[in-house]
């Protein structure tokens, strides 16, 4: 029992996300259990018997589900991963302010 444990403390993982795509493992009924992320048409929350999860669409039709309560991390944090993998792969930059000539970026009433 002690091994068990020990594995899946040290060598058991269900999500892994890299610039190239993502592996899903240790998921019953994920569906798609690996992808890059050029692949990947959209990413959107649902519920699937009362569990939180992301459900990634992939061009092809197929998905993968992949319940957010397993994770090891913060839903939000995990979210925010994938949006940002997913922009990146599209060639997308986080959206910044424009600065004014003051180097402020906050709105002014001018601006709104």
């Amino acid at each position: 029992m002690a091994t068990l444990a020990w594995w899946l403390r040290s060598r058991a993982w269900v999500v892994r996300t890299d610039a190239k795509g993502y592996a899903v493992r240790l998921v019953r009924g994920a569906g798609v259990t690996a992808a890059g992320w050029d692949e990947v048409e959209d990413a959107a929350t649902a519920v699937r018997h009362d569990v939180p999860c992301v459900v990634l669409r992939l061009r092809d039709g197929r998905t993968t589900t992949i319940p957010v309560g397993v994770l090891a991390v913060d839903k939000d944090q995990f979210v925010r991963e994938l949006q940002e993998r997913l922009q990146a792969a599209r060639g997308l930059r986080p959206y910044q302010p424009p600065r004014d000539a003051s180097g402020d970026s906050s709105p002014t009433a001018e601006g709104l």
